[in-house]
């Protein structure tokens, strides 16, 4: 039985209707850079308070420029109001329904068990980002049902479904 590491935050619910995995975006997988955010709230701050005390709004303008980076690199590391985007998946008898992105406007794909010949956990040849991919019955092209994981929550996340669904493998 594959078990989840210590360090994960997926959560898993189980009710009447079925279960429920939420996957949250990995940390240090954003866009944004906690250093260059620092160092411009740093700078920002040096600038601002030069201009204040020399009284040249030189300085205070620099500042400003500064702050726009930082407040930038907390946006792209943090999302706006603190948006976390994330992965629900939410698993019954004949459904594996994805929800992806803020929770304020996610998006929906729907794939049904009937159609799924097997999970498994791959690597996209293009980037070698880690994944949990969908491969069908009928020739249809594999998706990708989660990106950028730990291949072995991936591997856990891939045992619970096909648990659910009864799947050969599900060990």
């Amino acid at each position: 039985m594959v078990e989840l590491p210590p360090q994960s935050r997926i959560s898993l619910r189980v009710d009447r209707e079925g279960m429920t995995i939420v996957i949250p975006k990995p940390i240090g997988k954003s866009k944004g850079s906690w250093g260059l955010a620092a160092i411009a709230a740093f700078l920002t701050v040096s600038f601002i308070v030069q201009g204040l005390l020399s009284g040249n709004q030189a300085w205070t303008g620099v500042g400003l420029l500064c702050f726009i980076v930082a407040a930038w690199q907390f946006m792209a590391l943090r999302g706006l109001g603190g948006t976390h985007d994330q992965t629900k998946l939410q698993v019954t008898g004949e459904h594996l329904v994805r929800f992806a992105g803020p929770a304020e406007s996610p998006q929906r794909t729907d794939w049904q068990r009937s159609k799924v010949s097997e999970l498994r956990v791959e690597k996209e040849s293009e980037s070698n980002r880690t994944g949990l991919r969908m491969h069908f019955k009928d020739q249809q092209a594999p998706a990708w049902v989660v990106m950028d994981g730990d291949s072995q929550e991936l591997d856990w996340v891939a045992q619970q479904i096909r648990k659910r669904w009864g799947m050969e493998g599900a060990s």
